[in-house]
């Protein structure tokens, strides 16, 4: 009955987060992707040790040889009371500038449907193992490699890879973290 218990929750969740944000769509008279908000507060500078303080879990961090002018990189997670973990990739660049000049096309290279998760065709290489997760398609038996995070942020100087199972809910992952990173400064 746990595992009955833990599927209810979930499905209640992501429910929940499809309610939400049909709700936004609705509210502003387009979709949610529209009105979303990729680069948020420049004049923060955050380190690994803010991310912590808001409840990140580190799992690994990442050798970032080949990530153009990031400072640091680390896997990890965030975990909601009652829910699976939620999965982010956290890179930190020296300044917002720069996470934008540089982070960007590395992040959009391994979001959404598209991404490039697989190391032979990654941009940066490191950490691919990391970017998916095995998934069964519709109307199929046999499940596939599918990317993990389907959008980021770049909140101050981090760019933040964010777990989702489509661009909607990977963007309620990344609004989360940066309002708590917000709320903590």
């Amino acid at each position: 009955m746990v595992i009955r218990s833990n599927y209810l929750r979930k499905s209640a969740f992501l429910t929940f987060i499809a309610i939400l944000a049909a709700i936004a769509a609705i509210a502003c008279g387009s979709s949610s992707v529209s009105s979303y908000i990729r680069e948020r507060n420049s004049e923060l500078t955050l380190s690994i040790d803010d991310v912590r303080d808001v409840g990140f879990k580190t799992v690994r961090q990442y050798d970032v040889d080949g990530l153009i002018g990031a400072t640091d990189a680390w896997f990890g997670f965030r975990r909601a009371a009652g829910l699976d973990p939620t999965e982010y990739e956290i890179r930190t660049y020296p300044s917002h500038s720069d996470a934008i000049a540089d982070g960007a096309f590395f992040a959009q290279d391994v979001i959404g449907p598209d991404g490039n998760i697989f190391t032979s065709d990654a941009a940066w290489k490191t950490g691919t193992a990391d970017r998916w997760l095995y998934r069964v398609p519709t109307n199929s038996i046999n499940p596939a490699r599918v990317p993990k995070y389907h959008d980021y942020m770049i909140v101050g100087n981090l760019v933040i890879l964010c777990q989702g199972l489509d661009e909607a809910t990977s963007q309620v992952a990344c609004d989360w973290m940066a309002a708590q990173l917000e709320a903590e400064l």
